[in-house]
């Protein structure tokens, strides 16, 4: 890969986590946090969620964007031109019609299409930005975008039965990382929004936030060790290449740091 290609596909992932972390946490976290606290923190809610939506859309834009580059640096790969030259529309449609990674390409600017939609609904106000229906449709559809990019891995390289494990594994892989990854942000908005306020009530609703998040992560964390460990399995295939190889010293290093995230659901942090 170029220094431009890996660039973009870095912008693109994590675009896409924060758009996972987003939906999620706004679902599963700050929504029944806000409703624990009670119904004189509505006004609160609405706020704190047209605030996290403004990230939501800068995502999504990022995330459509970089995903054209993205295509536009296939095709220069894939022919040999250069990235002025990839704009070719021959070459363009050769892609997308003719390569599995044109095909899932496509699939994924549908489900981009929808997301926009989507958004689209709240930022005209036609919904509220909190609206229960919206969040479960912003993040089937944005979870769904990050489980597909493992069909342009590693483990489309596989066949039969294998395919299908291997492409969950990945598929799930990605999501924990979504959800937990891409939640960070808005959790840290949600504690600097109670911090600067210092109302009993906003208190509340970070401790209730921050416990919740933590279960949450403690279940992601949990998934990317399993999945993260079958990958591992599955590619290095065995101890001495574990410990005899630049991946095998990444995958030890990248276990050394969750390892000690489990014990996340013991302590709440505070605000």
């Amino acid at each position: 890969m170029t220094g431009l290609e890996v660039s973009v596909r870095f912008l693109h992932v994590a675009s896409v986590l924060l758009l996972v972390g987003s939906f999620s946490f706004e679902l599963l976290v700050s929504r029944p946090a806000f409703k624990t606290a009670g119904a004189q923190t509505s006004l609160h809610c609405r706020s704190f969620s047209k605030a996290q939506f403004r990230i939501t859309r800068l995502s999504l834009l990022l995330a459509i964007g970089t995903a054209i580059l993205g295509l536009f640096i296939k095709i220069a790969s894939a022919t040999g031109l250069s990235l002025s030259e990839s704009f070719d529309l021959g070459a363009i449609m050769n892609v997308l019609m003719g390569t599995r990674f044109g095909i899932i390409w496509l699939f994924r600017m549908a489900l981009f299409f929808l997301l926009a939609v989507a958004i689209s609904a709240a930022f005209f106000d036609w919904v509220k930005s909190d609206s229960a229906w919206l969040l479960i449709a912003g993040l089937v559809l944005s979870a769904t975008l990050l489980m597909t990019m493992a069909a342009a891995g590693h483990a489309s390289a596989a066949e039969g039965v294998t395919l299908f494990i291997r492409l969950a594994m990945d598929g799930l892989h990605l999501l924990a990382a979504g959800v937990w990854l891409g939640g960070l942000i808005p959790l840290a908005m949600l504690l600097s929004w109670a911090k600067s306020t210092r109302e009993p009530s906003t208190l509340l609703i970070a401790q209730e936030a921050t416990a919740r998040f933590s279960r949450l992560g403690f279940v992601s964390v949990v998934t990317l060790l399993v999945t993260g460990l079958f990958n591992a399995w599955y590619l290095v295939g065995g101890i001495p290449p574990l410990l005899g190889t630049d991946y095998g010293y990444l995958l030890l290093a990248k276990l050394g740091i969750l390892i000690p995230l489990m014990d996340w659901p013991v302590e709440t942090v505070g605000v």
